[in-house]
């Protein structure tokens, strides 16, 4: 399987790359790929069986009756995906797509199924997110799951239909379909809420401490944030199709879920759009208390510049060289230039605290 986005502490997303195919329709499996686990759900409204199995061989006979759910994790066997492929008679260039990770969210209509392919996240600890590609080939009684590795955020709905909670066992195929878009769309909020969380993290930290990575997580925060939005827009498009396009098995009730996961995605973007405009003033403040952090260290050399002119000019009059300067002879001439030198550096000081430039003046002003 090639390599997994994870998101981890520091917000770094790591990048799929693609598997390289000269032919149209070749399956190119790489090393990094899992070996498939295959569970097989078959389901009615009163009863269920799962099964986990190694050879696909013979699935598309589906029992009279029966919406069979064939739940597959990990992609790393060619011969699994190919008799997969003459058993269900799916196109080349589907299969193809299944293993050529990533793909873009889309939805294609064939005459005898539809292939979704859709971005999930699942967070395995409090900070570990990871992304993942599921491809959903959606059939008259079979629903076929493709992951990329095992382990996912849809136990949720395989306990729903071990426990026959809701209506599932009751549908077919096409809601099925419908409850696995749905909770995988469920956790996107799952997803901007830990974002939320690390923005407001991030918000707190910059308005006391400044440094490179309080930046760097702020940039990357804001491409992941672009990154999830570039996703989420085929993904309305998808959903849209859905229940715009006239499919046999995809009945007018299952349309009407389909809109509301619409809506959920739709939620989801302004919600996208919203974090985005909070990194943007991010980074704003970010640069706002470096520019007042720069204009306090400009003051004080200012300031001290200031004071030492005067002290400059007495210095560089006393140096001059003439032969008659009265004050040379003075027996105390020294300590009294010393003092009047301490007494200009000391009036200016308290002229500077008093106009509020320094001291506790200066930062009630702030």
């Amino acid at each position: 399987m090639n390599e997994v986005n994870e998101m981890k502490t520091g917000l770094k997303l790591k990048k799929f790359r693609k598997a390289k195919s000269t032919i149209p329709g070749d399956i190119v499996i790489t090393k990094e790929m899992q070996s498939p686990v295959i569970q097989v759900i078959d389901f009615n409204q009163d009863k269920i069986i799962q099964n986990s199995i190694e050879s696909v061989r013979g699935l598309s006979d589906i029992p009279q009756g029966f919406t069979r759910w064939i739940d597959i994790q990990g992609l790393g066997d060619k011969k699994v995906l190919e008799e997969l492929k003459l058993e269900f008679t799916i196109h080349p260039l589907i299969m193809e797509d299944v293993v050529n990770i990533p793909q873009r969210v889309k939805a294609d209509f064939l005459d005898d199924y539809i292939f979704l392919v859709l971005k999930m996240f699942y967070q395995q600890n409090h900070d570990d997110f990871i992304e993942e590609q599921v491809s959903i080939i959606l059939g008259k009684n079979y629903v076929i799951s493709f992951q990329e590795k095992t382990g996912d955020c849809l136990d949720s709905l395989r306990e729903r239909l071990y426990h026959s909670k809701g209506i599932i066992r009751k549908m077919d195929a096409d809601y099925l379909c419908y409850a696995i878009a749905d909770t995988i769309f469920d956790h996107y909020f799952s997803y901007l809420e830990y974002l939320s969380e690390n923005i407001e993290e991030l918000e707190e930290k910059v308005t006391v401490v400044t440094q490179e990575t309080e930046l760097r997580k702020i940039h990357e925060l804001k491409h992941i944030l672009i990154s999830l939005k570039r996703e989420l827009w085929p993904t309305r498009e998808c959903l849209n199709q859905l229940v715009k396009e006239e499919i046999s098995f995809i009945s007018e009730k299952v349309k009407f879920y389909f809109r509301d996961c619409y809506d959920h995605i739709l939620q989801t973007l302004e919600i996208t759009e919203s974090l985005k405009e909070l990194t943007t003033e991010l980074l704003n403040i970010y640069l706002s208390v470096q520019g007042n952090k720069l204009n306090e260290i400009m003051k004080v050399l200012t300031i001290i510049s200031t004071i030492f002119i005067p002290l400059s000019f007495l210095v560089g009059l006393y140096g001059m060289n003439f032969v008659y300067i009265p004050e040379l002879k003075l027996k105390y001439g020294y300590f009294i230039l010393i003092a009047v030198m301490a007494i200009i550096t000391l009036g200016m000081f308290l002229w500077f605290r008093k106009k509020g430039w320094i001291g506790k003046k200066a930062k009630k002003q702030k």
